[in-house]
């Protein structure tokens, strides 16, 4: 097994852990009549303790870590992207910005880090 593959197993386990089934959709396109796509999906979302409360985030918004694999069956199944909702435990979250280098290996995006906004 690679490094990268074992990077993503671990990554595997820890949402199998802690992971939260949502809904992926993408941003509604004004005056459409075509409704925004949407596909299953599983993320992290959490709270921004007090102390990351700067620098753009603000208090109640959240953020999310999603497995680049588990995007294959959403509309963003090559990486999800800034303005994409996320359905979440009845709440409609948006992503207002979106690290997809931090948690990357060797090329290889293995999970995005989303700030997310909403209720």
């Amino acid at each position: 097994m690679s490094c990268v593959d074992a990077i993503i197993a671990a990554y595997r386990r820890a949402m199998d852990r802690h992971g939260e089934a949502v809904v992926i959709q993408s941003a509604p396109v004004a005056n459409s009549p075509t409704p925004p796509l949407a596909g299953p999906s599983r993320a992290r979302i959490m709270e921004y303790q007090p102390v990351e409360v700067a620098g753009g985030i603000t208090a109640g918004m959240r953020k999310a870590i999603i497995l680049h694999e588990d995007l294959a069956s959403t509309p963003y199944a090559s990486g999800i992207v800034k303005g994409a909702r996320i359905l979440w435990n009845g709440r409609t979250l948006t992503v207002a910005e979106v690290d997809n280098g931090t948690r990357r290996l060797a090329g290889v995006p293995i999970a995005y880090q989303c700030r997310l906004a909403g209720a």
